[in-house]
């Protein structure tokens, strides 16, 4: 049977489907397998549909480094890895979603975010650093110390940590908010006082 032939038997046979008949047992087969095929399709999309995820993944990717200015590699990761996807497309590879890690740029964690978007299962902020909350500034009540090269607390700014050049010098100091923020800032020479408040 020539390739002409087959592909006319297929479309007939998806055409039966369509209209929802059959022919016997054979065409139960050929229905239970269509339907085997569609929903593996469904959980397992081809390259070709996820182009536009790529995309959402993508500036969700953004919007989480804006907002707590981790994980900046994400962004670019992505980026190359839907370059290789498109690559493949164009030399004709229209990979399923589990086989796009075998493409360059496209790793196990990529696939991994893609999916968990298709499954609506898209986190903010990934779930282990999630855990971590940072307890908010309070400017109008905290203390604050001065700090040497190994993260110690000294009382005189001359014992402090330096950097910078005559007359624009910065002193390392350790800053302790009401709410339990630790921060560690530099404070310029003209706002540094000799010593550490009591």
């Amino acid at each position: 049977m020539d390739p002409a032939q087959r592909r006319a038997l297929a479309v007939a046979a998806a055409e039966k489907r369509r209209l929802g008949t059959s022919n016997g047992p054979a065409g139960a087969k050929e229905d239970a397998h269509a339907e085997k095929k569609e929903a593996s399709n469904r959980s397992d999309p081809r390259a070709s549909e996820l182009l536009v995820v790529f995309d959402k993944v993508h500036s969700e990717a953004v919007k989480r480094h804006k907002n707590t200015g981790l994980d900046a590699h994400h962004a670019p990761a992505l980026r190359k890895a839907k370059r290789s996807v498109e690559e493949s497309l164009q030399h004709g590879d229209n990979l399923t979603l589990s086989s796009l890690h075998t493409l360059k740029n496209v790793g196990h964690w990529v696939v991994s975010q893609l999916r968990e978007h298709l499954e609506g299962e898209v986190t903010t902020v990934p779930s282990a650093k999630r855990a971590r909350t940072v307890p908010a500034a309070t400017p109008e009540s905290f203390t604050w110390w001065y700090v040497n090269a190994k993260g110690e607390r000294v009382e005189h700014r001359n014992d402090a940590e330096m950097k910078g050049s005559v007359g624009s010098e910065t002193f390392r100091v350790s800053i302790m908010h009401s709410s339990g923020r630790m921060e560690k800032a530099w404070l310029p020479d003209a706002k540094a006082p000799p010593m550490s408040p009591k």
